[in-house]
Formats: structure tokens, C-alpha cells, sequence
């Protein structure tokens, strides 16, 4: 489950979540996208357990990626230029909740937002565990260079994600096929199950 962070006491949690996971891991808070769409992820009983950010990919008017990667300068960004591009960001659960399986809601909100934003492909710098699960998943994530560390601590990588082929492998999933079919017909609401 997950809630768009509209209001103001949303917004100030949302960045207290990502602060915490920041500290944690010794990364800085960088806030450069404009237009973000920011969501708390909420474990069964509705407690916000974590944060997922994501914005247009436009490293000129400001883009947290960019910070972390070049994606701009990559060659592999040459052939997608023209389609729908946006960023996946400040992508945290809290300690308390993580290897329980919360990944999958953060897969929920993606898939929303692409519907939503007509997303053609996620450019990410994203944790190497992480990108190792949703290869193992069959999920088509391209990394484009090399793995490096975040200040020496989070193993991190690269990461294009092709959206029309993750949305299409997520229907063969029985929990994601049906989400797929939900978020078609109800895309206004705001908390989605």
C-alpha cells in the first residue's frame, strides 16, 4: 500500500523517513527535481514505513540522479532521449520493516505512477541488491555502467528499467496482474491497496 505525500505534515514525514535513511547511510539529502512525486509506503495496518520519489528525468532543470551518475552524458541514453523519462528516487524502508517483502509495494507505486505519467522507461542509481532481486524477478533492468559505492558504504548502480516491459512482466504476476487491472480503472484515488 501506498499514499501520495500531498499535505504538508505528509511532506514534512516523507522528508523525515528519508532523512533518517540518509544519516543511516551517511548520503546527502539531495532535493533537486522539481515537479516530484513524492509517496509513503504503508506496511498492512497503514503505518508509514517508507518513501519512493519520482520526477521527469530533465538533468537541466534539476534532477537527484544527476548528483549521483551521469546519466545525461551515457550513450545508452542516446536511443531513448525522445521517449518519457523519469527518475526513481530517495527509494527507502525503515530498519524495522525491511526483508519482509515491502520491496513489492515500492514495485505498486512505480506501476501506478508509469500509468499514471505515461512513463516509457526509469532512469535510477540504484542499490546493487536491490538491482540484483529485480533481475532474478525477470524484471528488464539494464545497468549502464559499472557498480560503485556511496560513500563507501551502499554498493550502487546504474540503472535504465524499460517500463512497458515491466508493466507486461508484472500481469504474470498474480498480486501485480490484478493491481495492473485495478489502477487501470480507478487511477484517481489516492491510497491504493
Amino acid at each position: 500500500m501506498y499514499k501520495i505525500a500531498r499535505s504538508q505534515e505528509e511532506e514534512k514525514y516523507f522528508q523525515q523517513l528519508w532523512g533518517e535513511y540518509c544519516d543511516e547511510n551517511n548520503i546527502p539529502f539531495i532535493d533537486n527535481c522539481k515537479h516530484a512525486s513524492r509517496y509513503l509506503l504503508l506496511d498492512q495496518e497503514g503505518t508509514k514505513m517508507g518513501t519512493l520519489e519520482c520526477a521527469p528525468y530533465n538533468p537541466e532543470q534539476g534532477s537527484n540522479t544527476e548528483h549521483f551518475y551521469s546519466f545525461s552524458s551515457s550513450k545508452e541514453m542516446e536511443s531513448i532521449r525522445h521517449k518519457n523519462i523519469h527518475e526513481i528516487g530517495k527509494l527507502s524502508i525503515e530498519r524495522s520493516h525491511r526483508g519482509q517483502g515491502y520491496f513489492r509495494y515500492a514495485m505498486a507505486v512505480l506501476l501506478g505512477h508509469a500509468m499514471k505519467h505515461k512513463v516509457d522507461w526509469y532512469v535510477a542509481v540504484a542499490n546493487f541488491r536491490l538491482y540484483l532481486f529485480a533481475r532474478t524477478m525477470g524484471f528488464q533492468v539494464e545497468a549502464i555502467d559499472d557498480s560503485f559505492y556511496l560513500n563507501g558504504k551502499i554498493k550502487a548502480v546504474p540503472i535504465l528499467l524499460d517500463v512497458n516491459h515491466a508493466i507486461e512482466h508484472m500481469k504474470t504476476f498474480k498480486e501485480y496482474g490484478h493491481l495492473v487491472e485495478t489502477l487501470k480503472k480507478t487511477r484517481k484515488k489516492q491510497v491504493h491497496v
